[in-house]
């Protein structure tokens, strides 16, 4: 949370299920994330909320819930 220096991640385990609430918040910096595996179903409440920098993200296929709040205020976001 709040990690204002982080500018990307290099990878997620395989078995990433979750990410814990508010995991990269505020990280105004990050622009790329790597694709979220495929055991991930959901992105919850505020997962990268703020991260302002953030690109695009790739969405595994089988994501059946993105909590409204879970990208608010990514203005550079253009692809899901």
């Amino acid at each position: 949370y709040s990690c204002s220096a982080l500018v990307s991640i290099a990878s997620f385990p395989p078995a990433l299920t979750t990410i814990r609430w508010g995991a990269f918040a505020d990280c105004g910096a990050l622009v790329s994330i790597p694709p979220l595996p495929p055991s991930r179903t959901s992105i919850g409440q505020y997962d990268f909320y703020n991260c302002a920098s953030l690109v695009n993200i790739t969405l595994p296929p089988n994501i059946s819930t993105i909590d409204p709040d879970a990208f608010y205020g990514c203005t550079a976001l253009i692809a899901l």
